[in-house]
């Protein structure tokens, strides 16, 4: 019986060259179009938000419109070259734009002039969180070897971190 696989997706018969060096799938597969696609929603979100951030502080708005282009740029560029090294570059910002999502609806804006004014998600913030949320998981099975290993760990720490936040009443 013959195994069949989608465009990019790693054989049996591939395997990693010592320390994971090996680059994600170099032809575009579902992970890489699922990320460039979530990316390019979280670019949409940011730039519908941005307008109405200018009325609570312009450098909300501005902060929203560069996360924009970032995501834009990167989704063209996850395209274009899917590497391990961009697969990294994407998932930390990201992460770390989902953990800003839950300080600033959990426990206030964490900076600037309103500081600690709790907001109220819409559904479009929630969309753009989960789409952070899935960049983070394709971009995640992109990776090999030690970049993968390396990258699983410290989601699992921060995971109980945040975890250990909830439990602590850090987070509501």
């Amino acid at each position: 019986m013959e195994t069949r696989t989608w465009p990019g997706a790693p054989s049996a018969a591939s395997a990693d060259p010592p320390g994971g060096a090996r680059d994600a799938d170099t032809s575009p597969g579902p992970a890489v179009y699922g990320a460039a696609a979530l990316s390019l929603v979280s670019a949409l979100v940011y730039l519908w938000a941005a307008p109405m951030q200018f009325v609570l502080w312009w450098g909300y708005s501005l902060f929203f419109l560069a996360f924009a282009l970032f995501q834009g740029i990167y989704a063209v560029a996850l395209l274009r070259w899917p590497t391990q090294p961009l697969c990294l570059l994407g998932i930390w910002p990201n992460l770390a734009l989902f953990l800003l999502y839950l300080v600033w609806y959990t426990r206030g804006i964490p900076f600037g002039p309103h500081a600690g004014m709790l907001m109220y998600p819409q559904r479009v913030d929630v969309a753009g969180a989960l789409a952070e949320v899935g960049i983070v998981v394709a971009l995640v099975t992109l990776l090999r070897g030690a970049p993968r290993r390396a990258a699983v760990n410290t989601l699992c720490l921060i995971g109980a971190a945040i975890w250990a936040a909830v439990l602590a009443g850090m987070i509501s």
